[in-house]
């Protein structure tokens, strides 16, 4: 019911749209709330009650893998196929996925909220990829290396902040009252995120379909969780972290390196048409994903 009701936002969402009732300005302030209220309050809700324990392994080496795999099959695989900027949109849409903004729903949906934990954590290394790396291979596309200014922008990033804070603090660190208020503001995360993803499909999404970008959405939607699967199939890993895991890697396309790339005017045309159809796509992969693992 929950998904349902999410995908029934991303309609509603993409009408208000096109009736002009949700606007650019809308979603500034949407995206606003979104890295800097609800995703640090799934942080705050969730890290603290992680146990750790080998288990983490999974989500933490998961990420890296689908990222640098990525990276390396795009930049180096494709190089004389493919242009540099179309490599780079490749290899950042390909290896960072929606962990959160879909993932996280997902995850409840299927699994229920007392696996969302790994989740966060599959989602904070993606994050940190995000920050980082990816931001070294944008500066490094616009000859803007500045590693000063990658260091700021990680540190002041609110939810990196929250992921630090959590780290360190016990799970009944939070009074009741305050543990309330914190779930009211991480529920808001998913509604919040499709009415974002709704903007960008009714402004971006249209039926011109191109080599490069059915290579990008399949290496996210099939290839990585398929990668995931088979390299940790035969590991000790509980079964449940283990779904949660494959589960995140096989989300769509990451909003945030698409509106940075798309800011920067690197392929904005290709890295629109991969971040919308990677999403509505994988409201079909995903539960595909999610009914092999149950019979396998």
């Amino acid at each position: 019911m929950q998904l349902l009701l999410l995908i029934g936002l991303i309609f509603l969402s993409v009408l208000l749209t096109k009736k002009k009732l949700i606007t650019s300005n809308t979603i500034r302030w949407a995206t606003r709330w979104v890295l800097s209220v609800a995703l640090p309050a799934v942080a705050l809700m969730a890290i603290p009650s992680l146990e750790i324990n080998k288990q983490l392994v999974t989500p933490i080496l998961a990420p890296l893998l689908v990222f640098f795999v990525s990276a390396a099959v795009f930049f180096i695989g494709f190089k004389a196929i493919f242009s540099s900027e179309e490599r780079l949109v490749l290899a950042l849409l390909g290896g960072l996925g929606n962990t959160s903004f879909l993932g996280f729903p997902f995850i409840s949906f299927f699994y229920g909220m007392e696996h969302l934990s790994y989740a966060v954590v599959y989602d904070q290394i993606g994050f940190l990829l995000l920050v980082t790396v990816a931001q070294v291979f944008i500066a490094k596309q616009k000859d803007e290396l500045d590693v000063k200014g990658i260091l700021k922008r990680i540190l002041l990033f609110p939810p990196f902040i929250a992921l630090c804070i959590a780290l360190f603090i016990p799970s009944d660190f939070f009074s009741e009252a305050i543990t309330s208020i914190l779930k009211m503001l991480s529920a808001s995360l998913s509604p919040v995120a499709m009415v974002i993803v709704g903007y960008q499909i009714a402004m971006h999404v249209d039926f011109v379909f191109t080599k490069s970008m059915f290579y990008g959405i399949g290496y996210k939607l099939l290839v990585a969780p398929m990668l995931i699967f088979v390299l940790f199939y035969f590991f000790n890993v509980e079964t449940q972290v283990f779904k949660v895991t494959i589960i995140e890697a096989a989300m769509a396309p990451m909003v945030t390196p698409a509106i940075i790339l798309t800011n920067y005017k690197i392929a904005p045309k290709l890295t629109a048409q991969i971040m919308c159809w990677g999403i509505i796509f994988s409201f079909v992969t995903v539960p595909l994903w999610y009914w092999f693992l149950e019979i396998v």
